[in-house]
This record gives structure tokens, C-alpha cells and sequence, in this order.
């Protein structure tokens, strides 16, 4: 089994990983701590939290969450250096945090990156995009010299709504207008967004999949080196534990079969593999085993 972790961080999270010739680093924003049950309880729809439903999830102490169910959520983004390029995934929630001095630590400042890439345009991951005036029309971008790359089935479902309130659902975290208004369209304006799809790939070491059910047009950035695999996926697990509960599912989910199909699916493909997974909020990624006919998560094999 390959171990692709280089280093943790203070909390003992995985923030460092070698894929091959590939480098991956977590710029983290902040962790958003919380009561795990209570939390997801709230915003998640069909979970099942009970004490025979915790039972089946005990394997996640302590790596996702401690004996009394806290855990940790990320925020911020990843930089990936490949072949040169500085490459970040995702730009955080706006949370104050040494985000800047992480990617400095990281051997980066906002003018050396090159492409900014996401997974989705949810509010949660482009906070960051632009920095702000004393009115929003003054935005500019935040990393001044790279190319914005928003995958177009995305970014089309965000103009969709703005366009057609009939579309909307009315829960502001599932429409996002604001986000597109303050921290997306901007860019367009200023003439430095690429358009892509998921048939997008960098230097044949990085490729999109898509990830659909948490929001059209999300993808998976899967990162692939000289036999090293590493799987960025985004949202469309936003928590180990729907590893066991594949339609648990928070108040914006776009489609709730389909985003259990498409848990289904990446567990599948990476079950007993050297893939080594990491969502996007979870606090320490690991690898995908198969138990008792259903899925769990180690960070380590």
C-alpha cells in the first residue's frame, strides 16, 4: 500500500501529500469545530443518528471524529504543484485564518499562482476569488495572474438561477445568488475565467470526473503520477459517515438520488485500491475499504 501523507499538521491532520511527481498542500482557512450529531442532524436529511445508527459508525474514532462525535470541518483550499504550476483547488469560505501565510508556508503568494480550479461554485469554495472595494463592482481577483477555470455546466446553473426565479427553491445556501453576484461573475467581467468541462486535463497528471447530485457540474479532480493516485472529491461526500448512510444528505443537496448513486459509485471504483481520497471538508482523508458489504474510511492500511 503506497502512503502518500508527507505531513500533518498541529491538529495531527493530514496537510502535505507526494503523488508521485506531483505535491499537494492544505492551505487551510480555519476548522469549523462542532458536535458531529447535532450538526449534521440539523442540516442532513435522512441520517440516523440513533445509538444503533452511531454503532455502525464507530470506526470513524478517532480519525473523523472524537469519542463524544466532534469533529472538525475544513475550510480553505488545496495547492497542487505540478510540473511547474501552482495550481490551487477551491478558495475557501471567507472565514478569518492564516490562510495567506499557510500558502506562503506552502511556498506561494497569491501573484505565483496559475490556475485556480473548483470543484463547485458553492459559496463555501470561492470566497476568496476576489478581493473587495468599498462596493462589490470594485472586485478584483484575489490571485491576480492566474486563470480561473469554472467548469461551464456549473457555472451555467448559477446564471440559471439568476435568471429565471423559477428555478430557485428558495433556500439561500441551495440558490446562491449573492455568491454568484459578489464572487464569481466579477471574474468573468475582468476577462480572466477559461471555461472547461470535465473532459479537462493538465500535463496527463490531472483529470476531472463527474460528481453530480450535490450541485450540477461539480467534478472530482483526480491527480494520477507515475502509479500514484490521489482523489479530490470535492462535496459529494461531505462527511465519512455517508460512506455508511449513502442518502444522508444536507438542505441544499441539488439531487438526492442522484448524489447517493454517485457515493456509490466513487466507493466502488476506489475500494481496496491505493487511491488515497480526501473531501473537501473532511479533517484527514484515507483509503476506501470494503466491510460487510458496505464501505469505511482508514487513514492508513
Amino acid at each position: 500500500m503506497r502512503k502518500y501523507v508527507t505531513q500533518k499538521d498541529e491538529k495531527g491532520y493530514d496537510s502535505r501529500w507526494k503523488i508521485g511527481d506531483v505535491e499537494v498542500f492544505k492551505i487551510t482557512e480555519t476548522y469549523v469545530p462542532g458536535p458531529f450529531v447535532v450538526a449534521m442532524s440539523a442540516i442532513h436529511q435522512n441520517t440516523d443518528f440513533s445509538p444503533e445508527g452511531l454503532k455502525k459508525l464507530e470506526w470513524m474514532i478517532p480519525a473523523y471524529t472524537d469519542k463524544d462525535w466532534n469533529a472538525d470541518s475544513f475550510m480553505g483550499s488545496l495547492l497542487i504543484k505540478c510540473n511547474g504550476k501552482n495550481i490551487l483547488l477551491d478558495t475557501g469560505g471567507g472565514y478569518e485564518g492564516p490562510y495567506f501565510e499557510n500558502l506562503k508556508v506552502a511556498g506561494c503568494t497569491p501573484e505565483d499562482i496559475d490556475y485556480v480550479m473548483f470543484t463547485h461554485l458553492h459559496s463555501d469554495h470561492v470566497i476568496k476569488n476576489v478581493k473587495l472595494g468599498v462596493w462589490s463592482e470594485m472586485a478584483f481577483p484575489t490571485f491576480p495572474k492566474a486563470k480561473y477555470l469554472f467548469n461551464k455546466e456549473n457555472y451555467d446553473f448559477l446564471v440559471e438561477m439568476q435568471n429565471d426565479p423559477s428555478k430557485r427553491r428558495g433556500y439561500e445556501f441551495h440558490d446562491q445568488l449573492w455568491t454568484y453576484r459578489i464572487y464569481v461573475w466579477p471574474l468573468v467581467e475582468h476577462g480572466v475565467v477559461e471555461f472547461i468541462d470535465d473532459t479537462f486535463t493538465m500535463d496527463g497528471v490531472i483529470s476531472l470526473a463527474s460528481y453530480p447530485g450535490h450541485m450540477p457540474g461539480e467534478v472530482g479532480v483526480w491527480i494520477k503520477s507515475k502509479g500514484d493516485s490521489m482523489l479530490l472529491s470535492g462535496d459529494v461526500i461531505q462527511s465519512p459517515y455517508q460512506f455508511v448512510q449513502l442518502r444522508a444528505a444536507a438542505k441544499w443537496e441539488h439531487d438526492i438520488d442522484q448524489v447517493a448513486e454517485t457515493r456509490k459509485r466513487i466507493l466502488e471504483t476506489l475500494a481496496g485500491t491505493d487511491t488515497y481520497i480526501r473531501g473537501y471538508h473532511w479533517p484527514t482523508g484515507g483509503y476506501v475499504v470494503k466491510v460487510n458489504g458496505g464501505y469505511q474510511l482508514v487513514p492508513e492500511k
